[in-house]
């Protein structure tokens, strides 16, 4: 009889200790149950200064230095394991593993854009230093930190519309040296330009293969974070083999990225460039009066500035060279990029 009835105490107090537990629990994919990190405010494409939103929290102090990459703990080269890393002598991607510190980190998309017109003392956007005290931990530029009167030229080169060749020449005649972030349409139909801006001593950026519309952290979403990283790598690996050019400098489509992205991009060695300043200059059909780029670009001009053009604007093209001579003449030079300087160490 002791024994039957310290069996059903025992059922009792069982019965108990599960009616007190929930129902359920929701964890995330990575195993953490934070709440998701709030989007902020932003730019889904380089738009027009009069429609970019504002950035509601950007400090109005004096620029800040861009904050260097965190020293990294991840394992050696030697150590087993399959993360990624730079190959000094090939110059390819290898291993095309995930790091475990960046699988982790939220790929909330983080949309970029600024209010152009409220600008620091050296000419600046003041939303941009927002931007380098929360990411620039990942490496991520969005001016080159100088108070010199220096400015920097990337175009983008989606795919070729006939004006690369004059832009070029142009360049070529000013001794003007620009970034061209290059896709693999343009790579597939435009290989003898590549090697033009490479002998012509330009600096060739990675602006993926896929290119897909809506930016990457949501095909990320769709895709796996592995899409990323092979997207990234086929094209590093193309050039490479290609024109023995070993590429550094990445820019997200759309300057849609996330934190983990740039993470992943600096593990491998990439920089993520942003801008400085860009205008809606790549719709084609719409197109600026040439006039009217011309004054944008006079007009946002500062120290350590990094402006985005698109290479398929004919109203870029037609400005250049008196965008250009402006710049010089109201004291300004145009730098060369300095890659080893920004990029991540590894």
């Amino acid at each position: 009889m002791k024994k039957l009835f310290s069996c059903i105490l025992a059922f009792v107090l069982a019965a108990g200790l599960l009616s007190c537990m929930p129902e359920s629990y929701t964890i995330s994919d990575t195993g953490r149950t934070d709440a998701p990190v709030t989007q902020e405010p932003g730019s889904k494409d380089p738009g027009d200064p009069a429609t970019l939103p504002v950035v509601t929290d950007p400090p109005t102090q004096e620029p800040v230095t861009q904050a260097p990459p965190e020293e990294s703990t991840a394992p050696s080269k030697d150590a087993e394991t399959s993360a990624p890393y730079s190959d000094p002598d090939q110059g390819v991607l290898k291993d095309l593993g995930i790091w475990p510190d960046t699988a982790s980190l939220p790929n909330n998309s983080i949309p970029y854009g600024n209010d152009w017109e409220d600008r620091d003392q050296y000419g600046i956007a003041n939303g941009i230093h927002w931007y380098e005290a929360k990411f620039g931990k990942y490496g991520a530029v969005y001016r080159i930190n100088t108070t010199e009167k220096l400015l920097y030229l990337t175009m983008d080169e989606g795919y070729e519309a006939g004006h690369t060749p004059v832009i070029l020449d142009i360049l070529k005649e000013k001794n003007v040296k620009a970034v061209f972030f290059i896709t693999k349409q343009f790579y597939d139909s435009d290989p003898e330009l590549i090697q033009r801006m490479i002998d012509e001593g330009h600096i060739l950026g990675n602006h993926t293969c896929a290119h897909p519309s809506g930016g990457y952290p949501k095909y990320v979403d769709a895709h796996g974070l592995q899409s990323f990283v092979d997207d990234v790598s086929r094209l590093h690996k193309l050039i490479y083999d290609s024109f023995g050019y070993k590429m550094k400098l990445f820019r997200f489509p759309e300057g849609e990225s996330s934190e983990q992205l740039m993470a992943v991009l600096q593990n491998y060695g990439y920089t993520s460039v942003f801008w400085s300043y860009a205008h809606r200059d790549f719709v084609m059909d719409d197109q600026p009066d040439v006039s009217v780029t011309l004054e944008r670009c006079k007009s946002h001009m500062g120290c350590g500035a990094v402006y985005l053009l698109h290479a398929v604007s004919s109203s870029n093209t037609a400005a250049l060279a008196d965008f250009i001579d402006a710049a010089r003449a109201a004291g300004y030079e145009f730098g060369v990029f300095p890659v080893d300087e920004v990029s991540p160490a590894r």
